[in-house]
């Protein structure tokens, strides 16, 4: 082997070397890193508001019906009882799941302690967005968040009532034929059932 082939086999081997140590530091680095986020991801108590109605949102292929916080909203809490037309106050316990699925959070909200629970002036008014496509993708046939029940009363998502006025039904036909999408008002009736005002298509 002559000097420089020599020369260039050094140069390589040192080369070599400095990628095995930084390849070697970023280890170190990274795994101490990986074990603080774990110890970070500790399960805690906190106090929620909710407020006294629900709302569509998108899940990781559908959209599902979800609790609202004056902040953004929450699947759902373990052990709790939603009513329509109620504010309450809640103390929870959020729990890290050790091995979440990849398309879901990782976390679960159980329910420690009702803190209050106060009924909302019935003629209070509120906004519902109004959509019969529970998919993401393409309105899956034969499959609506609507159900009618009769007598101009519509199960939404399964989970709530609506009373639809006779002078709003043809608005209303057309989110239930999925032609439009729309802004409902609504005031609260009772627990489960709630009564359109006004639509915005």
């Amino acid at each position: 082997m002559n000097q420089t082939n020599r020369d260039v086999y050094k140069g390589d081997k040192i080369f070599n070397m400095k990628k095995m140590m930084i390849c070697c530091l970023a280890l170190v680095l990274i795994f101490p890193l990986n074990s603080l986020a774990q110890k970070q991801k500790k399960n805690y108590t906190m106090e929620v508001s909710l407020l006294p109605y629900k709302s569509p949102t998108n899940d990781a292929f559908f959209k599902v019906m979800s609790l609202r916080t004056p902040v953004g909203s929450m699947d759902m809490i373990q052990g709790f009882e939603f009513e329509w037309g109620f504010e309450y106050q809640l103390l929870v316990k959020v729990v890290f799941l050790k091995e979440p699925m990849a398309d879901a959070s990782d976390r679960e909200y159980h329910l420690k302690k009702v803190i209050s629970k106060v009924a909302v002036d019935p003629n209070e008014h509120f906004s519902l967005y109004l959509d019969a496509n529970i998919y993401l993708g393409s309105p899956e046939p034969g499959v609506s968040a609507f159900q009618d029940l009769g007598n101009g009363i519509f199960k939404y998502y399964d989970d709530v009532e609506i009373e639809v006025p006779e002078q709003l039904l043809p608005d209303f036909q057309l989110i239930l034929d999925g032609q439009f999408q729309g802004i409902g008002t609504f005031t609260f009736v009772n627990s489960n059932r709630i009564h359109l005002e006004s639509i915005d298509i």
